[in-house]
């Protein structure tokens, strides 16, 4: 995908030479005469990197990079502060206390401001996917609380119906309370893997398709006890994760072992692992 690039100048001339380098480059350039412009300008385009004059009329680039910083829409925008007479150490220091995360000299040399715009694209698109990565555990912790929450309300609702229910001698009290147990160990089931399954799928993208490209017999309980010996944990840890006996899981390691034809020397995990690389 093409990086967008703002560059902010009240030298339109600057803006040219600046827009030409980085156009070598194949990115999208946006431009502003001053920063208030450029507020605007990234609030639209939202550009994943601005590189902003320090010197300029109606709101300089120390005062728009505060503004941006404020407003939620910009503040994750790297801004590189550039200037030919603001250049001391004190410069600098204002600078990055703004909110810049970068400060190039006039006049701008090319290796140089490539270098910089490159490495700034890249921790912008770093951040960018760490951001997008933390959204989306932040909506699957959500949403399996609202679930948890609905579930304690069903479960509150079943036993007061058994508590004060009127047909308690035809449909035993310990059965019903026998049935909610089961409910309640395979909802705990249910959703101990797919939590596991979600972080796995991140960190494993292709084990499942792999092993199921030379396995494809393998059943999904199978699926799951190779996705728990990938990361190399021990029965007794699998079966606390799924909540089961140890001795349930020892006989379906074994029958695993058989389904994927691995000779008794062979090491299970061992050859699990190479599946995932």
């Amino acid at each position: 995908m093409t990086k967008r690039i703002l560059v902010v100048d009240d030298e339109p001339q600057n803006i040219s030479i600046i827009a030409e380098i980085l156009e070598r480059k194949d990115y999208e350039i946006f431009a502003a005469l001053n920063g208030d412009s450029a507020v605007k300008i990234a609030e639209e385009k939202l550009p994943d990197l601005i590189i902003m004059d320090w010197d300029m009329p109606i709101m300089n680039g120390i005062e728009a990079t505060k503004l941006l910083k404020k407003k939620t829409s910009t503040q994750n925008i790297p801004v590189i502060i550039i200037s030919g007479v603001m250049v001391k150490s004190e410069n600098l220091n204002m600078a990055l206390e703004a909110g810049a995360i970068d400060f190039v000299r006039k006049p701008v040399d090319e290796i140089e401001l490539i270098a910089r715009a490159r490495s700034m694209l890249m921790l912008s698109s770093y951040y960018k996917q760490t951001v997008d990565l933390k959204n989306r555990e932040l909506l699957t912790v959500t949403m399996k609380l609202s679930k948890n929450n609905e579930y304690l309300t069903y479960l509150q609702e079943r036993l007061t119906e058994i508590s004060h229910g009127e047909d308690q001698e035809v449909v035993p009290v310990k059965a019903k309370i026998n049935q909610v147990i089961r409910d309640i160990n395979f909802k705990v089931k249910s959703d101990s893997w797919s939590q596991f399954e979600n972080y796995f799928n991140k960190v494993h993208p292709k084990f499942t398709q792999n092993l199921l490209n030379i396995h494809p017999g393998l059943s999904p309980n199978d699926i799951k006890l190779c996705s728990f010996l990938v990361l190399n944990l021990d029965t007794k840890e699998i079966a606390s994760i799924v909540n089961q006996k140890s001795n349930s899981i020892r006989i379906a390691r074994t029958r695993l072992r058989k389904k994927l034809n691995l000779k008794q020397e062979e090491s299970l995990v061992s050859y699990l692992l190479s599946v995932a690389v």
